[in-house]
């Protein structure tokens, strides 16, 4: 960031919301991907969080499609289209660029 502070997304996706979202598996679908996996990939993706992302599992199944994030992109139009979701629209925080700015 502008600052130099490195920013930590504490349940990046919201609990579980995200990885239901509509837009997150129409998105993954073109890509062979999960809802889950599209949404932590805006994140690594996304210019204010230069990369940064901590996930936890329990499940093997769940650690490896964390760490497939990193093997591919979403277009510019994707990334628009997941930063341009809106958190407040049912309290289910499944905006992306709301919870990167702690909007939820």
């Amino acid at each position: 960031t502008a600052r130099g502070i490195a920013l930590w997304a504490y349940e990046p996706l919201a609990h579980g919301a995200l990885a239901k979202n509509e837009q997150c598996i129409a998105i993954g679908a073109k890509h062979n991907k999960t809802g889950a996996q599209v949404a932590m990939r805006w994140i690594v993706q996304h210019p204010d969080a230069q990369g940064s992302l901590l996930t936890k599992s329990n499940s093997t199944l769940y650690l490896d499609e964390d760490v497939d994030v990193f093997s591919w992109s979403l277009s510019d139009n994707e990334m628009a289209i997941l930063s341009a979701l809106n958190c407040s629209d049912n309290n289910t925080c499944g905006g992306l660029h709301n919870r990167m700015t702690w909007g939820c």
